[in-house]
């Protein structure tokens, strides 16, 4: 199977993975960060997402880092409150990982 390559052909793809997996009772809201440490260690286990948590950031609400001889990990600001928006930074950062990373 070939990847895609474009965001919204990511987001496609993971939809579509979504529904075959999950029963669509529990499908929503995503466990994004369930989903981008499960997939990627699937898909890319030579450089999956190992961590995805929050820490004291000043200035930023999330970053998609590369954790040297382990793979990758995503970061958001422990200082949001919103399960929505902590959600919605997880799932930026794993767009990055999914589009950008190489």
């Amino acid at each position: 199977m070939t990847l895609p390559t474009a965001p919204r052909a990511w987001a496609a793809h993971l939809t579509r993975m979504l529904r075959a997996a999950v029963p669509e009772a529990n499908r929503f809201p995503v466990d994004v960060r369930r989903l981008a440490l499960d997939y990627t260690q699937q898909v890319f286990p030579k450089e999956p997402i190992r961590e995805a948590d929050g820490i004291e950031m000043d200035g930023c609400d999330g970053a998609l880092v590369r954790i040297p001889r382990r793979g990758w990990g995503i970061l958001y600001n422990s200082a949001i409150t919103s399960r929505g928006r902590i959600n919605f930074t997880l799932a930026h950062e794993f767009g990055h990982y999914l589009v950008h990373r190489q």
